[in-house]
């Protein structure tokens, strides 16, 4: 799509005649921006994916089917991730669930749990998800986006999907005839619930408009889940598990490459797969930032006052877009702030940070927590 330009001529009345050459946005280029990293932490999957967040309250979702040569077996992917890894606290796809290949977080946490470190070798379990790719009905011109969902919510949804007296199986994700999803999303973090979840009685087309059917299609097509997944290789992780790599410097040697296997979850860095089609990758440079005063954040982070200003959807939209695990819900929403600004290393304004000392060893620190 080309750069729109627009001119206003003689002028709006209620402008008076004013004359400005206007230069739109594509709606490529607010997508870069809208999803551009920020934050030190490695990604998982290419960095151009667009990704769905659950409003609160009613939802409506397409769920769109894997490529007709894809392997899955299902209309997602499987992923497994490990979380809260190094001093940044990334998460990365666990290379022995995904690729069969050895993991060095799997490794470390078979020797945490040799040595009697119960709670540190609990900590790098790798966590299962579902990848998803949906048309959300409230704002379709976004296109297909990216829905990282639950096991557990994937199991009921795929229960669904099987006609319990005949055991019949509902084509869903047919472009054709399928069904739309809905459900009511309720609760933060792991209080966050999904009820009423259905598929609509009566089969419908993905779109009434065949071109953005087709467009949302070719896509799915050109870029499958399992080829967006991104992996660092093990000498990377194994730095970053050791607090030696800083995660916001992006590993040369992350890749993109479908799972031998797929299997559930989260992260990885800079993947060798092309941008999709129409979707623009913006590449950012990182520079060194100088040491941010108390209350303020690095890395493009908001300040301890902005997030004191943000409301539950808010901080949530943020600590998904950090990749953080959410505890069992808050009893307020000033203990959520706290707690957002603890996982982001946002500090208040009154007490300076402690020296940064002993971020590499955030191990040791783990062990003395769960001890």
């Amino acid at each position: 799509m080309g750069m729109i330009r627009k001119k206003t001529g003689a002028g709006n009345p209620r402008t008076g005649g004013v004359k400005f050459e206007y230069r739109a946005r594509t709606p490529e280029q607010v997508r870069a921006l809208a999803q551009r990293q920020i934050g030190g932490r490695d990604s998982y999957f290419d960095k151009s994916i667009v990704f769905f967040t659950a409003r609160e309250g009613d939802n409506v979702l397409r769920i769109l089917p894997p490529p007709s040569d894809a392997e899955w077996g299902h209309y997602g992917v499987n992923i497994a991730m490990h979380y809260d890894i190094g001093p940044d606290k990334s998460a990365f796809l666990c290379r022995e669930k995904m690729l069969q290949e050895p993991c060095p977080i799997c490794e470390e946490r078979i020797r945490a749990s040799a040595a009697g470190e119960d709670d540190f070798a609990d900590s790098m379990k790798p966590g299962f998800r579902t990848a998803i790719y949906v048309i959300d009905r409230n704002q379709e011109g976004k296109g297909p986006m990216l829905w990282n969902v639950s096991g557990g919510l994937d199991k009921d949804i795929t229960k669904l999907c099987i006609d319990p007296g005949t055991g019949e199986v509902l084509p869903v994700d047919d472009p054709n005839d399928g069904y739309d999803l809905s459900f009511v999303r309720t609760g933060q973090g792991l209080k966050t619930k999904y009820d009423g979840v259905q598929f609509s009685r009566k089969p419908s087309p993905l779109s009434d408009d065949n071109d953005a059917a087709q467009q949302w299609l070719d896509y799915i097509v050109a870029h499958p889940i399992d080829g967006c997944l991104v992996y660092h290789d093990y000498d990377y992780i194994k730095k970053v598990l050791e607090g030696q790599a800083p995660a916001e410097q992006e590993s040369e040697t992350a890749t993109a490459k479908p799972a031998a296997k797929p299997a559930a979850r989260k992260p990885a860095a800079t993947p060798a797969a092309a941008p999709p089609a129409g979707r623009k990758k913006l590449l950012i440079k990182k520079t060194p930032a100088a040491e941010p005063e108390a209350g303020e954040a690095a890395d493009g982070l908001p300040s301890f006052e902005e997030v004191q200003q943000m409301d539950e959807d808010m901080l949530t939209s943020l600590g998904e877009e950090q990749e953080l695990e959410f505890p069992e819900g808050f009893d307020s929403l000033e203990a959520f702030r706290e707690w957002v600004c603890e996982q982001l290393g946002i500090e208040a304004p009154p007490p300076p940070a402690p020296a940064a000392a002993g971020k590499a060893d955030w191990r040791a620190k783990l062990r003395k927590q769960t001890s």
